[in-house]
């Protein structure tokens, strides 16, 4: 987890500290784990003369750096499949262009590709596919996470939010509304208008954070499955058979996939401001505290 100026590892059973490294300048994305590797990306906090963005590799049993990869811009995105990592950002003093995308391999943070006046269109993969967006007057296309290898360009103005477990589709949202598309080769395979929110998805459903609601709909069709009122929803886990829906007054609902109904109350958590599953085991975060619970 992030903590201060940097990362520290927590036994889950105990929440003992296992070890920390507070060696970064400024966190500026998710934190990212890839076959034993922590991978934690920062920049020089936002300097107007250096604008080099940091991709470090940590052993996560004993937080031992392995690599360290140094860019000429920030880094703001990051999603990592197919064994690499890749992340995009903004340089306000670089040459020609002020964006740029990275493929780094993650056992050992070679760069394998980049494209510059381009980003990540959002932290979404999919069976080893990014959604590439140009800062220039080229289209919006899918690219091998591996390779960096253009595979299909899509129109503009989608941006990714989930993908199902497959791979085998994104979810985005566009000017549209929330629409499937097949990932092989980017054809809409239904679009729900006007919908749009916090995404997750199972093989089933998606399920969509709406104003005052939570809607699921049927993963092969679009149709809706269920709709149920939770007040300002914004953030959807799904994960160990449930539903798990945080709002911003730090509620936390627990809902059933199959029909929106309370599988569990989330009252006993207090106030709740993400959560993670994981290993049997709910994890809950509100302002620095996180607390763990066990079935």
């Amino acid at each position: 987890m992030i903590s201060g100026a940097g990362v520290a590892a927590f036994d889950v059973k105990t929440g003992a500290r296992l070890w920390s490294n507070t060696s970064f300048s400024y966190i500026s994305a998710e934190l990212v784990v890839v076959g034993g590797l922590l991978l934690v990306t920062d920049t020089n906090c936002y300097s107007n003369s250096n604008y080099d963005g940091y991709v470090t590799a940590l052993d996560v049993r004993t937080g031992t750096q392995r690599w360290r990869h140094s860019g000429s811009w920030m880094v703001d995105t990051v999603v990592a499949d197919a064994g690499v990592v890749i992340t995009s950002g903004y340089c306000g003093t670089c040459d020609g262009f002020e964006h740029g995308v990275i493929g780094i391999r993650a056992s050992d943070g070679v760069q394998v590709w980049s494209y510059d006046n381009t980003v990540l269109a959002g932290p979404v993969s999919a069976s080893g596919r990014v959604l590439l967006r140009p800062t220039d007057w080229r289209s919006d296309f899918v690219a091998s996470a591996k390779t960096g290898a253009l595979l299909y360009t899509l129109g503009s103005g989608w941006t990714p939010s989930a993908a199902s477990p497959a791979g085998d589709r994104w979810y985005l949202t566009s000017s549209l509304g929330l629409s499937a598309l097949d990932a092989k080769n980017g054809k809409v395979l239904w679009t729900v208008k006007r919908e749009t929110g916090d995404l997750a998805a199972d093989a089933n459903r998606v399920y969509v954070a709406s104003a005052g609601r939570v809607n699921a709909y049927q993963a092969k069709t679009g149709k809706l499955a269920w709709t149920r009122a939770v007040v300002d929803p914004e953030g959807l886990v799904r994960a160990g058979g449930l539903l798990y829906v945080t709002s911003d007054n730090g509620s936390l609902s627990i809902l059933s996939p199959s029909s929106g109904k309370t599988a569990a109350s989330g009252i006993p958590y207090g106030p709740v401001y993400g959560v993670i599953v994981a290993g049997g085991r709910l994890y809950t975060r509100a302002a620095s505290t996180v607390a763990a619970f066990t079935p």
